[in-house]
């Protein structure tokens, strides 16, 4: 899977359900091969997903598209990679927390 894929898959993955009154705008920097940069908005009980990086987000993920894809397919530790850097979070983690509840 590579992050493009990933990201177009988000929505039909969103469970509406468990996001609540959850509203948040997350955007994703990923580095190197597949890289990319993504914009993923919860509200009103739908996800959307965008192109690039939005300014007005409240969380930033930061990490190589390699890492990003391992940890999302569960081959790493998302709390290592962060403590080792190789994951970085902008912004309010809570609510980068909340993001994995929502879409998995």
């Amino acid at each position: 899977m590579t992050p493009g894929e990933l990201f177009a898959s988000l929505p039909e993955r969103f469970r509406a359900e468990r996001a609540g009154d959850l509203r948040a705008t997350y955007a994703f920097d990923l580095s190197g091969a597949d890289g990319g940069s993504w914009t993923v908005r919860v509200g009103d009980g739908a996800l959307t997903v965008e192109d690039g990086l939005a300014p007005d987000a409240d969380v930033t993920v930061s990490a190589s598209a390699e890492d990003w894809i391992s940890i999302v397919e569960g081959r790493m530790d998302p709390q290592l990679a962060y403590l080792t850097k190789r994951l970085r979070v902008a912004g309010n983690l809570q609510l980068a927390l909340r993001l994995r509840e929502v879409v998995l």
